[in-house]
């Protein structure tokens, strides 16, 4: 039996143009995408107010930002010049199948659940995230088990942003103002630091709060 061959892509499309915790969990997803094809042009399509961020994440090599309530002709044609291969529409939505499709990328990945892309889409990932529940990281992980095509996935490698020192110089500012504070000493500031946000908007299933409470407690 012949071993699956992954696919040849060498410019590929990445639409996660909603909210901030959507796309850090797809970024272990993105990851993967320049693992298995490390020559590959990848473009993220973003939110505007998260092209900075996006821009952080050494895997990517073009941010382009989505404006919401604008037109999308103008964006239609710079993408259809981009002569894209592929598309994995992390954020599955009538407007981002429409951009995709009227772009004419050949390969359009989306969610199943919605009807138009039933239209739109070719390579559907048929997947629900609440029944049995399944964290955003993974559920953004099969949409590129159906770009790999079948192919085998490498292991989950570890996601490295790469963060200029003015921002972290703001991060520590911050830290010393708001964190540090009632008697702590300055130089806590350098200790590791994690913040927990227990919640979410209700599109992906959520820990109970004593989940959370027993993570921040082994942290």
């Amino acid at each position: 039996m012949e071993s699956q061959r992954l696919p040849r892509y060498e410019r590929i499309l990445l639409v996660r143009d909603d909210r901030l915790g959507d796309s850090i969990l797809t970024w272990p997803a993105i990851r993967t995408v320049r693992t298995l094809w490390p020559e590959a042009h990848l473009t993220a399509l973003v939110h505007p107010s998260l092209v900075q961020l996006w821009q952080t994440l050494p895997d990517v090599d073009e941010v382009v930002a989505c404006q919401p309530g604008a037109s999308a002709r103008p964006l239609v044609r710079h993408l259809r010049n981009g002569r894209y291969d592929a598309a994995c529409l992390f954020n599955t939505n009538r407007r981002n199948l429409w951009i995709a499709w009227r772009a004419k990328v050949p390969l359009r990945v989306a969610w199943a659940g919605r009807w138009e892309s039933r239209l739109l889409a070719n390579r559907p990932v048929r997947l629900r995230r609440s029944h049995p529940p399944i964290h955003e990281a993974d559920f953004a992980g099969a949409f590129v088990r159906e770009l790999a095509g079948g192919y085998p996935l490498p292991p989950r490698a570890p996601v490295r942003p790469v963060l200029p020192s003015s921002s972290r110089l703001r991060a520590r500012r911050w830290m010393e103002a708001h964190l540090f504070t009632k008697g702590a000493k300055p130089g806590n500031v350098d200790r590791p630091v994690f913040i927990v946000h227990p919640g979410n908007r209700g599109s992906a299933p959520n820990w109970p709060i004593e989940a959370y409470a027993e993570l921040a407690r082994q942290l």
